[in-house]
């Protein structure tokens, strides 16, 4: 159940971003360019429109699937904190112990979802100025830890975010458990442990 459920938010997601990338993008595109004349307030408004232009390619970006098939679950990670570094300036810190490439594409793209809705919530809520990622390798499962210096918040008042909740579900589709530390002015940590099948 989960695992149709997770697939069916996929090919969802990959809808909406090429229907984002291909014609709401196209289509602003041209909007701007009937709009570059030389007038101050058509300047004005193809800025605006500049603008979001870019914020629909970045959520197109962020919605369609991770190349993981290509590249492995260090390169996909790396890259997705390199981009996350550059929107927002967060100090981003990644390390990587004794991990070696056991995960197949889907899950790989599990665990690149479930880190990309953690770094969105940081960047949204916690007012951090550091973050931490950690990936460990065992013989029989794998850990990613993300702790935050941030503002902190409490566990159990945030159990129905929407965030969170994905979260959940797409480890429990791996098999696996996430845990949620926090504490107010004390920042955050997530462990999530998934076995390798």
């Amino acid at each position: 159940m989960y695992t149709q459920y997770i697939d069916g938010i996929e090919k969802e997601r990959s809808r909406i971003a090429g229907e984002l990338h291909d014609d709401v993008g196209s289509r602003l595109s041209y909007l701007k360019q009937l709009l570059q004349t030389h007038s101050e307030q058509s300047s004005k408004t193809a800025d605006q429109l500049e603008s979001l232009i870019n914020d629909v390619r970045q959520l197109s970006h962020d919605l369609a699937p991770p190349m993981a098939h290509l590249s492995g679950l260090i390169p996909v990670i790396e890259k997705l904190i390199a981009e996350t570094r550059l929107t927002t300036g967060l100090e981003i810190k990644f390390q990587q112990h004794n991990y070696q490439e056991v995960l197949v594409s889907n899950q790989i793209q599990q665990v690149y979802r479930i880190l990309q809705e953690a770094l969105n919530n940081i960047v949204k809520h916690a007012e951090a100025t550091r973050v931490d990622v950690q990936l460990f390798g065992h013989e029989k499962e794998i850990n990613v830890t993300i702790e935050d210096n941030g503002k902190g918040f409490n566990p159990s008042e945030s159990q129905d975010g929407l965030g969170l909740n994905q979260m959940k579900i797409r480890t429990e589709s791996l098999g696996g458990k996430i845990e949620i530390n926090s504490q107010l002015d004390k920042g955050s940590l997530i462990l999530i442990t998934i076995p390798i099948r």
